[in-house]
């Protein structure tokens, strides 16, 4: 919501300078968009544990995640003929 906003303003500081002939305000304007824009397709930054506590009070990592989508199924498959040696 905050990068939307910023990349509003953003817009809007642009299209102020290049109609009041004010570079300065264009430029500003867009390096305000850019960043707006930036910050939104930045990935998130997890935080949380870096393992799973288990009774004891051991730590173990967490599981490793799937790959998601086609390619992840046919990489899957893929290692797994290769696996067999072969079908």
């Amino acid at each position: 919501m905050l990068a939307g906003a910023g990349a509003v303003v953003g817009l809007l500081l642009l299209v102020a300078g290049a109609a009041a002939s004010l570079a300065w305000l264009g430029v500003i304007g867009f390096v305000i968009m850019f960043a707006a824009v930036a910050f939104a397709f930045a990935s998130p930054r997890q935080s949380g544990p870096a393992g799973v506590v288990r009774s004891d009070g051991r730590v173990t990592p967490p599981r490793k995640k799937r790959q998601g989508g086609l390619m992840g199924r046919l990489d899957e498959r893929w290692q797994h003929r290769r696996d067999e040696g072969g079908r």
